[in-house]
């Protein structure tokens, strides 16, 4: 007996001797008349598997051919646009975009023209608080056009020891 062996039957035997020592901690606890379990017999004195099972193996895959010759895989949804049929992935090959994103402007309600042509963002709101220009909270001395006095050409000076020009 190898040394494994010796100590995967020393396992059992310690594994089957905990097992009836709580089965009797059970069965005095409820004070059930204790019986034996068919299973748990059967497992503990089961035999050795007769085939060894090897971890290494590779797992087969199937060749190409197999797999191009399903019959039970579904047909991929066809959509039109610009007087063409194509699936969503020649689409998204075509227009360069992920099929993702053309899936998903299409669940959101768009057509399929506009989920191939338009721009990300193209639907965003802008933003109203934005307006271009200075703001109007600069003081006059600062030379900028804000406020009140407006100017052709700004008189503004990036260096820190200039004065501003009037």
């Amino acid at each position: 007996m190898t040394p494994a062996e010796r100590a995967r039957q020393i396992d059992r035997e310690e594994f089957e001797a905990e097992c009836a020592a709580i089965r009797q901690r059970a069965y005095a606890r409820f004070n059930v008349k204790p019986r034996p379990d068919k299973r748990v017999r059967e497992w503990i004195e089961r035999t050795e598997p007769k085939h060894k099972f090897s971890l290494a193996t590779p797992r087969q895959h199937r060749n190409a051919i197999e797999r191009s010759n399903r019959t039970h895989a579904a047909n991929a949804k066809l959509y039109e646009a610009f007087g063409h049929r194509r699936t969503l992935k020649e689409w998204a090959a075509e227009t360069g975009m992920s099929r993702n994103t053309i899936r998903n402007r299409i669940n959101l309600g768009w057509t399929v023209e506009q989920a191939l042509t338009l721009s990300k963002n193209t639907h965003a709101r802008k933003h109203s608080n934005r307006s271009q220009g200075v703001v109007f909270n600069l003081p006059k001395e600062k030379g900028t056009g804000a406020g009140s006095t407006a100017q052709e050409t700004p008189n503004i000076s990036f260096s820190g020891n200039q004065n501003v020009s009037n």
